[in-house]
């Protein structure tokens, strides 16, 4: 009887050892889990927040694109404007909207003409004039104003009086 009795202790003993090695070795499985999938999840991290930097830094340059080009637009439609003085001997005449979103590149423009409130007009077309032109592309608007003297200059032509 008693040599029956060690021979159960020693089955359950057994099995009890059998069971902790198996629980042993699922344990070990876990850990080789997290021994690989934490370094992966790290670096899907970091690409993550490259990518979202990136997408920043995109962003950033195309409304620096469009700045810069609704500038320039503003610029090329003063220039066109002070071409259509020099042109038209009665631009004087026609003040006001001259252009109004005209397309331009990516973008549009639109020139305002004011003869100068602080300035008598002249018949002759020598009035200084405000010019205001506003650019636009994308998000971006750039205004730009000058003020032109165009006395000196013989009306309808490009030259240029000599006194």
């Amino acid at each position: 009887m008693k040599n029956e009795e060690f021979r159960i202790a020693d089955e359950s003993a057994n099995a009890m050892r059998r069971q902790q090695t198996a629980a042993n070795k699922y344990s070990r499985r876990g850990s080789s889990y997290l021994f690989f999938m934490g370094p992966i999840m790290l670096v899907a991290v970091i690409g993550l927040t490259a990518l979202m930097a990136t997408r920043v830094q995109l962003r950033s340059a195309e409304r620096t694109r469009d700045s810069t080009a609704a500038r320039f637009y503003a610029q090329s439609g003063i220039e066109l404007g002070i071409l259509d003085i020099r042109k038209n001997p009665n631009w004087w005449q026609s003040a006001g909207a001259w252009a109004t979103n005209v397309a331009i590149g990516n973008g549009t423009y639109s020139l305002t003409v004011v003869v100068a409130p602080d300035v008598i007009a002249l018949a002759d077309g020598t009035d200084p004039a405000r010019l205001i032109s506003t650019g636009r592309c994308g998000k971006a608007t750039h205004v730009v104003q000058v003020d032109v003297d165009t006395r000196g200059f013989v009306p309808g032509t490009w030259q240029r009086t000599i006194k």
